[in-house]
């Protein structure tokens, strides 16, 4: 039988989509206003863009794109992650290591 393709995005699309995610939820956690950790939403997007595309960027392993399973799977981390306090620090390394370019990016 042929071997099954993984359905899979771009490494570029999911840098946008992580991107997005975490600025919602920064969004959501009121940690953008002018004295909080971000300026703007735009302000955020150029944070966490840059951040995504140091992980999952040309420069990365990602050259084959991104499993589609586990970038949802990371997405849902993002969402899913309580504000602040200690669960807010153990929801973040979770998602670190689900979003992380050893879990997303295609061998």
């Amino acid at each position: 039988p042929a071997a099954r393709v993984e359905p899979r995005v771009s490494a570029v699309e999911a840098v946008d989509a992580i991107t997005d995610a975490r600025c919602n939820h920064e969004l959501k956690c009121g940690n953008i206003a002018a004295n909080e950790d971000f300026q703007s939403r735009d302000h955020c997007l150029q944070v966490m863009r840059a951040d995504a595309n140091d992980e999952l960027g040309d420069d990365s392993d990602c050259r084959n794109g991104v499993a589609q399973r586990d970038l949802q799977e990371c997405l849902s981390e993002i969402s899913n992650n309580d504000c602040g306090g200690v669960s807010g620090v153990i929801d973040s390394a979770d998602t670190y290591m689900s979003c992380g370019s050893n879990s997303l990016c295609m061998d």
